[in-house]
């Protein structure tokens, strides 16, 4: 062959090399490689031809042909699990994050529920008694006119503050049996004189009577202005003051205001109100209900209807509960009124 390799230095020498000069250590194949090239030549050991140390050692290293390296995928293995592991972290501590907020929430909710019910219940089992007392207040403070029938008070419990506005509702003007038994026109007619926000709120056109729970909603009677159209808890609890849709719609004619008895009078007997009905008003204590209807010398068609709708009793007491410190809390408003034996509390949200 052409290419044939003369020599090979040792590692751990610097002699000539003696006796090669008809070696190929390269040529051949398989187990012929680094035999000498005449066939006929017996086999020679190398080490005894060509002496090296012991500590030395011929080291070979063999490249594949035709196959790329692969060199570097271990770190491209690291850093996609790195990136698999980091979004699954991130999920999940984007569930940890809602579920923490839902039960917060929950929390928050189940304690606003829990104050609302007691505020609900302190209010309307003492509502009686608490305007008694403000009645009894404003008679030693030398007041001619009997108190109103509502009183407001502030309350902190379950870490918000809360606002109570306290009604007895027998001292308004039951608007919807009114519209019952006298009519929509009139009925209408006594709303417009006794509503007391009427900047932002007025009477809504006549509608269908619908179901009892319809009729017992002040959106059935009442709409916003174009400047106001949007009906609000606290726009209600200021307006109706002097009139109402709960109770047997008897009006407690020793609570209620002046304006209310008046109105009443009006557009029943077609007439104001007699003047010894307020004297009679005033009197401290105040007569029973028949007395007091007996004392107006009233005509017998006149005296039913006294009888009918008049008394010197309250038996429907209402409370609206709003959240001063959180305005994310729905208003609520509840009512209590009958004298059976289970204490009828009617809720509704706004």
């Amino acid at each position: 062959m052409n290419a044939q390799k003369k020599s090979i230095s040792p590692r751990s020498s610097g002699q000539e090399n003696e006796g090669f000069d008809d070696w190929d250590l390269f040529a051949g194949e398989g187990r012929n490689r680094g035999l000498p090239q005449s066939t006929g030549a017996p086999p020679i050991r190398l080490r005894s031809h060509y002496p090296l140390r012991r500590s030395a050692r011929l080291t070979c290293s063999f490249r594949r042909i035709g196959k790329p390296p692969r060199e570097g995928y271990l770190l491209v293995t690291v850093v996609v699990l790195i990136a698999v592991a980091s979004l699954m972290l991130s999920r999940m501590a984007l569930v940890s994050m809602r579920v923490a907020t839902v039960a917060v929430e929950e929390e928050r909710d189940l304690r606003n529920r829990w104050a609302v019910t007691s505020l609900r219940r302190f209010s309307l089992d003492r509502a009686r008694r608490l305007l008694d007392s403000q009645a009894d207040f404003e008679n030693d403070a030398g007041g001619t006119q009997p108190s109103p029938p509502f009183l407001w008070r502030d309350a902190e419990l379950g870490g918000q503050r809360w606002r109570l506005v306290i009604a007895d509702e027998s001292a308004k003007l039951n608007i919807r049996q009114f519209a019952d038994t006298f009519g929509s026109v009139k009925a209408q007619r006594a709303l417009e004189e006794l509503l007391e926000d009427q900047a932002t709120l007025r009477v809504a056109a006549p509608r269908s009577p619908g179901d009892s729970t319809q009729s017992r909603r002040w959106e059935h009677w009442l709409e916003g202005n174009s400047k106001s159209p949007i009906l609000s808890a606290r726009q209600f609890s200021v307006a109706t003051q002097r009139v109402t849709l709960w109770g047997e719609g008897k009006l407690n004619v020793r609570r209620c205001s002046r304006e209310t008895v008046d109105t009443f009078w009006q557009e029943v007997f077609g007439r104001s109100a007699p003047a010894q009905l307020h004297e009679l008003r005033r009197q401290s204590p105040p007569p029973a209900a028949s007395q007091l209807i007996q004392s107006l010398a009233l005509r017998e068609s006149q005296a039913e209807l006294a009888n009918q709708w008049l008394t010197t009793e309250s038996d429907c007491f209402s409370v609206w509960i709003f959240c001063d410190s959180n305005d994310r809390v729905a208003s609520s408003f509840y009512v209590d009124w009958g004298t059976g034996g289970g204490m009828a509390h009617r809720g509704y949200e706004y």
